[in-house]
């Protein structure tokens, strides 16, 4: 039982990694190439507060974008790709209201962004960087999506083998000291 628990800890020790901050995206399908994007920053770590992110669309996958929505306390807009200049086009929002940016635990949803994907099956993660109010990159990363159900019914299926296995090796034991 303990060399299992130590072999848990330690992998969920490799396994696990620290962000400075999180964008979770959902791509919701619309109609034919129109997707919706629905963003999500989670302040993890550093910096402490956050005012301003951007998270960029690349310029050979994605055209028309568009702000669906946005939260009341942040100013957003989209520059559309360019493939002309290899541009990626990009959605960025800061924190209208000085005395009120992200802080560390925090997180604001709201974020929409309305997009024509132009690539093969799902939309990708996609590039984003947290910004100061002077627009220094204080980190960057991917998105991370919202894990889909089928993910979790995996979760849940190896879940329950292990605990049908630790049953199983415990009513073993029982047996075998018995006799």
């Amino acid at each position: 039982m303990k060399r299992w628990m130590l072999f848990a800890l330690l992998w969920a020790g490799i396994t696990c990694t620290s962000h400075a901050a999180v964008m979770v995206v959902s791509f919701s399908q619309l109609a034919g190439d129109q997707w919706q994007t629905d963003l999500v920053l989670v302040n993890d770590g550093t910096p402490e507060q956050i005012t301003g992110f951007t998270v960029y669309f690349d310029e050979s996958l994605f055209t028309d974008l568009s702000v669906a929505s946005s939260p009341a306390n942040w100013d957003s807009l989209v520059i559309q790709p360019d493939l002309a200049l290899a541009s990626p086009g990009f959605f960025d929002s800061l924190v209208i209201a000085p005395g009120s940016p992200l802080l560390l635990g925090q997180q604001q949803a709201g974020f929409s962004v309305l997009v024509r994907y132009v690539g093969a099956g799902s939309p990708p993660m996609v590039p984003f960087e947290i910004v100061d109010a002077q627009f220094n990159v204080l980190f960057s990363g991917l998105t991370t999506p919202i894990p889909e159900p089928a993910s979790a019914l995996l979760l849940l299926g190896g879940l329950t083998g292990v605990v049908v296995a630790r049953r199983r090796y415990a009513s073993t034991s029982r047996l075998c000291s018995a006799t």
